[in-house]
């Protein structure tokens, strides 16, 4: 059985006053991410600078209000570990922001989608496995690992959704995909416009 925790919200504040203070985006994200997200900002190629790691933080804090907001609009439940033996599908979003689509298990397998966030170097954009196997259960705070994947691991784990109700394999297929395209699209429209600087649509 699915262990299910209530998950505090994370209040995001977006006014700058067209000047980012030094810590401003940075100080809102939880504690034990902010390394990460320094880490990020020079991964990605955006340089270690205080502007540069302000911008990943702004980012990645609007992506954190974009998921929470998509799994409210979908009815989707929250949960803090989500076992390897678990029917239903997830999605699962990680610290870096990338996208985790987990196909509900089928025969022993799951379609697994891997979604990066576009602006690292050193992870694959996007990638695909349709004979996906968990290599254990996944929680919240340790990375995701797989048997068989499109990738070897994830960074750490930082949210997992999955819908209430139980619905046939194909239902829950055409809604993990609405919403993880959704998310695509809105991540792909926040990397232009905060970390390219680029507020064309």
């Amino acid at each position: 059985m699915t262990f299910i925790k209530k998950i505090d919200k994370i209040k995001y504040s977006k006014k700058t006053d067209g000047v980012t203070a030094v810590g401003l985006f940075l100080n809102q994200v939880p504690e034990d991410i902010r390394q990460h997200i320094r880490d990020l900002s020079g991964s990605s190629g955006l340089g270690s600078n205080e502007a540069s790691v302000e911008k990943m933080a702004q980012s990645w804090l609007e992506k954190m209000r974009c998921f929470e907001e998509k799994i409210k609009e979908q009815d989707m439940e929250e949960i803090v570990y989500f076992e390897k033996k678990e029917g239903r599908g997830a999605l699962i979003l990680t610290y870096s922001g990338s996208l985790l689509n987990l196909g509900p298990l089928s025969d022993g397998i799951r379609q697994i989608e891997y979604s990066g966030i576009g602006i690292r170097t050193d992870v694959p954009e996007a990638a695909v496995r349709g004979e996906s196997k968990l290599a254990c259960d996944i929680s919240v705070g340790a990375e995701a690992v797989f048997e068989a994947g499109p990738v070897k691991k994830t960074s750490t784990v930082h949210k997992i959704a999955v819908l209430r109700e139980n619905k046939s394999i194909e239902e829950q297929m055409e809604a993990l995909n609405n919403t993880r395209d959704s998310l695509s699209g809105d991540f792909i429209k926040i990397n232009k416009k905060i970390i390219a600087g680029n507020d064309r649509k």
